[in-house]
């Protein structure tokens, strides 16, 4: 079994963090990615060439509250031009048209969510004032783009459309202390949209007809970029070295055109991916000095072989479900997902470094890089080696039907609905689902008796069934589009939970017997495909 080099995992994490930030379009993600090629050469690299929509910065912002000039910097997909208004500090963007928001990024929902809510309300700007506590003089810059990957012609306008600025907390809290009513903010910025082609390696050690996993790694990077990405970086490298039955990507328009392309990877290789595909394993964030909380972000049909490969290598994480974070465009399609990163106590969980000039070398801890790399590396080994895919075939007819008994009944009942069409089309899923349970129970205790053909054949219908139920765990769009970025935060079956948080019961009640219409036609997919494998053990 090859090693991992501990020398040449230091000495390419060293070279990528003095090559820089690294934004798409620039020469220096063009030269961390020729740099990838040349030292994974005789691996047959490439260079994944697209089309991908960039956010370029002008000249300086300026943000002057009553006239005083503060020290602020441009966020990607800013809107453009010189802006004037009362300055009011929200989080919650009630009463904010024509206004300039001032509001925190330590608090609830992301950076891009947050301006879309107030370009929608008609804020003429967003001030993002950053982590920490309040002598923090750190700026943390970021994008706006809010649209996941590549936007199309439905979905280019969802941009939002805003001049966004992001000042360091030490400032907010000054601003915050000083501001009255009356306060006006003035905001200069200068910012172009331009279509650029990605600079992405990927390295396809897949061989014919055999699964693979999927290995990404952001390649695109803010700030000083050691624990954000070049660690993991070097780190996904070495794992390309060391490890079979792979397609590992370093992603170019990871932060500014948000995670666009893990998303083109989905698009162009569809079929691909559909059909050998297993896992989808995020490199991102390792290594970070002081972190020892570890959470790993995962998918329900691979949460206990990955619980059982943590053990063996003396991890104790937090397991929380995975969302729409950390470069996940393979929701959609149907492939399960897992992230693994070890934080830091405390409010700044990736380090008050993260994505700022000051994430430097010395907040890399090479120990813990290399103790998470073999983590990473002998999952992948095992699960694409696994004689059974390791899905849980339980994991979808077990989490709606928990969610459809607890929480969707308990709010019919709150809201006194007699519809009885509604509690007919409930209770005829959950007739299904209850049928589901045992049968994907018994066929998960008996695959492995199944001889090597049959084996196979079982195998691709673990595969099909978890490509038909995944996306609906976990998504709120048809599963060839992709949720704009945080949308969904580490939580099942979010559309029911959007139904459930809407003022209006009438409209509630109509998107419900939708959804029980396509939980019928998952559970009677899924029936088909489990009546299939029992064939295969009958005729064992």
């Amino acid at each position: 079994m090859l090693q991992l080099n501990r020398n040449r995992l230091h000495r390419r994490t060293e070279k990528l963090i003095e090559i820089g930030e690294r934004i798409s379009g620039t020469k220096e993600i063009e030269e961390a990615a020729r740099y990838i090629v040349d030292e994974l050469n005789q691996y047959n690299p490439e260079i994944l060439k697209f089309r991908l929509l960039t956010s370029r910065i002008g000249s300086p912002c300026i943000f002057l509250v009553d006239k005083v000039r503060f020290d602020c910097l441009t966020d990607f997909f800013s809107k453009s031009g010189e802006f004037e208004g009362e300055l009011i500090y929200t989080n919650d963007f009630s009463d904010i048209d024509g206004k300039i928001v001032l509001t925190d990024l330590s608090k609830p929902p992301s950076r891009p969510l947050k301006a879309k809510i107030a370009s929608d309300a008609g804020a003429k700007g967003i001030v993002f004032i950053g982590y920490g506590t309040d002598d923090n003089d750190l700026i943390y810059r970021g994008g706006i783009k809010y649209v996941w990957g590549n936007p199309t012609i439905f979905n280019y306008r969802d941009i939002p459309s805003i001049a966004s600025i992001s000042i360091s907390r030490k400032k907010g809290v000054e601003i915050i202390r000083k501001m009255r009513k009356g306060t006006s903010g003035f905001i200069s910025v200068r910012t172009s949209r331009e279509w650029v082609t990605s600079a992405t390696p990927i390295i396809r050690k897949v061989r014919s007809g055999r699964r693979f996993v999927i290995v990404q790694s952001a390649l695109e990077s803010i700030g000083s970029t050691a624990t954000f990405n070049s660690a993991s970086n070097a780190a996904l490298m070495e794992i390309v070295e060391t490890t079979d039955d792979i397609l590992a990507i370093f992603t170019d328009g990871h932060e500014v055109a948000e995670s666009a392309s893990s998303a083109f990877l989905v698009d162009s290789e569809w079929e691909m991916l559909k059909n050998n595909a297993i896992v989808t394993v995020n490199v991102e964030s390792l290594g970070i000095r002081g972190g020892e909380r570890s959470v790993s972000y995962i998918s329900p049909e691979i949460l206990d072989y990955a619980k059982k490969v943590e053990k063996e290598h003396g991890f104790n994480s937090e397991f929380r479900y995975e969302g729409k974070h950390g470069e996940n465009s393979y929701i959609g399609i149907g492939i399960p997902y897992y992230w693994h990163v070890d934080y830091i106590p405390g409010d700044l969980p990736l380090g008050y470094w993260y994505r700022t000039e000051a994430d430097t070398i010395e907040h890399v801890d090479f120990v813990l890089l290399e103790k998470q790399t073999l983590l990473i590396r002998d999952l992948i080994r095992e699960m694409a080696n696994s004689k059974i895919v390791p899905y849980s075939l339980t994991a979808f007819p077990t989490l709606i039907d928990n969610i459809l008994q607890n929480d969707l009944i308990n709010f019919l009942n709150k809201h006194n609905v007699i519809d009885k069409s509604v509690w007919d089309k409930l209770n005829v899923v959950l007739t299904n689902l209850h049928k589901l349970k045992p049968m994907s129970e018994q066929l998960s205790n008996e695959l492995n008796l199944l001889s090597d053909i049959s084996i196979e054949e079982a195998n691709r219908l673990l595969i099909k069934a978890v490509r038909l139920t995944h996306w609906y765990l976990f998504s709120l769009q048809d599963k060839y589009f992709q949720d704009p970025y945080g949308s969904n935060y580490d939580e099942i079956f979010p559309i029911i939970r959007v139904i459930l948080n809407t003022n209006d019961i009438n409209l509630s009640v109509n998107s419900i017997l939708k959804e029980m219409n396509k939980i019928l036609d998952i559970t009677d997919d899924l029936k088909s495909i489990l009546e299939r494998m029992e064939s295969l053990l009958s005729a064992h």
